[in-house]
């Protein structure tokens, strides 16, 4: 899902990786006519799971600079932070 912080709201949308440290992601489907270069938004993934692996799941949170480098990296468990870099 792609989050934006306009008026464009949100939508489901694929996104690509750019080449390697370019800091570039592409974006597809319906939100690539939504979005615009410079805008910021928020990139959500969902994964499908039995109540036992979910039990246990520790998602992972990515905050990047405003050139889409790597700034932050943590993850949670039941809603807590446990580990940060």
């Amino acid at each position: 899902m792609v989050l934006t912080n306009g008026s464009s709201g949100n939508c489901n949308a694929r996104t690509l990786a750019g080449p390697p440290g370019s800091g570039m992601v592409c974006i597809n489907g319906a939100a690539a006519h939504l979005v615009h270069r410079g805008d910021l938004v928020i990139l959500c993934t969902y994964a499908q799971m039995t109540p036992q692996e979910a039990e246990t799941y520790e998602p992972t949170v990515v905050l990047v600079d405003e050139r889409n480098r790597v700034r932050q990296i943590s993850k949670y468990r039941a809603g807590l932070l446990v580990t940060h870099s």
